[in-house]
């Protein structure tokens, strides 16, 4: 076992099969994120063949830990190092005291609402923000808003910044749309734009057979 897949067993858990992992980062159903195997001249890295993310420990303990610095995850590592040479293979927990890491959204939404994760969240909201009451149920609607967008992600196999890409761009499209049918006189305009302008839907253009040449005997 390589120290890097050492480290996957410790955050991710135990691996589906030889050196694959349910990958974190776009939660595939399948073992997609792997461990490359130690080779000469070649770091040993992690890569999702579903969504490209690949890296190495330190861009784990990124993921898994976004609050700490580079020096608080360098001591993470150097921990896990010793622990990995002592051959303490043990799976670890999440912080002192801590269960051990669990895909979210795996769970019930209902347990996390007033558990002591969720109090120590919304500590950390109102110190890093200055966050008020009023901000709480702002931000409340933005991750109801943002929970329904990674559902909706997962349901139909879409890349959360891809999705949100197309959704900046519908945003822009719905704009220019609104801006020109406040602007159209054209009652031949597209039923989007007679929509907006509170008009009916035009009929459906009648559909016109194709006739096909009437052909001499003898022609090709």
């Amino acid at each position: 076992m390589s120290f890097l897949e050492y480290v996957c067993q410790q955050l991710i858990g135990p691996p589906l099969s030889g050196s694959c992992w349910r990958c974190p980062f776009c939660n595939g159903g399948n073992s997609s994120f792997s461990v490359r195997p130690p080779m000469a001249n070649y770091p040993v890295k992690y890569k999702c063949f579903r969504c490209d993310a690949w890296g190495d420990e330190f861009d784990l303990l990124k993921f898994y830990f976004p609050n700490e610095d580079f020096s608080q995850r360098k001591e993470r590592i150097a921990r896990m190092e010793e622990a990995y040479q002592a051959g303490d293979f043990a799976l670890s927990l999440r912080g002192p005291g801590s269960k051990p890491l669990q895909n979210p959204y795996d769970r019930d939404p209902r347990l996390d609402e007033f558990s002591d994760e969720a109090d120590e969240g919304v500590g950390e909201l109102l110190r890093q923000f200055d966050a008020s009451p009023d901000d709480l149920l702002m931000v409340a609607k933005l991750v109801r808003y943002c929970g329904k967008a990674l559902s909706i992600c997962a349901r139909h196999s879409l890349h959360p910044l891809g999705f949100a890409g197309r959704c900046e761009y519908e945003a822009w499209s719905r704009e220019a749309l609104i801006e020109h049918a406040a602007q159209c006189a054209d009652d031949d305009c597209g039923n989007d734009c007679r929509k907006l302008r509170g008009l009916p839907p035009l009929p459906p253009k009648p559909r016109v057979a194709l006739k096909r040449p009437i052909q001499k005997r003898g022609e090709s």
